[in-house]
């Protein structure tokens, strides 16, 4: 019987916006911008979901996220030694849970589940206890995607990220 691969796919959802509002209890609920101050020239690094039904997504202006924005808006600039601490903290929760991880970003991994399923179930139960690992360590959530390669399983990760507000 051939060799058969399952990834799982593990995408952090708007992570530096996230870990903003995780670490800015009064930021919460509110629409959050990480990237360039307004009034300069830059893009949105990322956002949180409540800027969403404005329009505004990562890699906008930051004159046309000002505009569409209400005042209420928390702007930051961003901070990567912190988002590079969490991620390190992440990496080593996904270590304890498979054998093999393979990072693609600061946010972003993949876990070869392979062969797991004697020792800790199906994949669907790897995502699950991955999902929460991550929660009980860092405070965020994270999407998971499950499929043969990486491709399948990064698009059911996109499939399930939080719908906008």
């Amino acid at each position: 019987m051939p060799y058969a691969s399952t990834r799982v796919h593990i995408d952090l959802d708007a992570f530096y916006a996230a870990g903003e509002q995780r670490d800015h209890p009064a930021w919460r609920g509110r629409p959050l911008v990480v990237g360039a101050e307004p009034g300069r020239r830059g893009v949105v690094a990322t956002c949180s979901y409540e800027t969403h039904r404005f329009g505004v997504h990562s890699a906008m202006p930051i004159a046309e996220a000002v505009r569409r924005l209400p005042v209420e808006t928390v702007y930051v600039r961003p901070d990567m030694a912190r988002y590079a601490e969490v991620s390190r903290e992440i990496m080593r929760v996904l270590g304890t849970l498979a054998p093999v991880i393979e990072p693609v970003s600061i946010d972003e991994a993949y876990l070869d589940v392979s062969g797991l399923e004697r020792l800790v179930g199906p994949p669907e139960v790897v995502a699950r206890r991955t999902k929460a690992a991550i929660r009980e360590a860092v405070g965020l959530t994270a999407s998971m995607g499950i499929g043969p390669n990486r491709l399948i399983a990064k698009l059911t990760s996109d499939a399930r990220k939080p719908m906008d507000s």
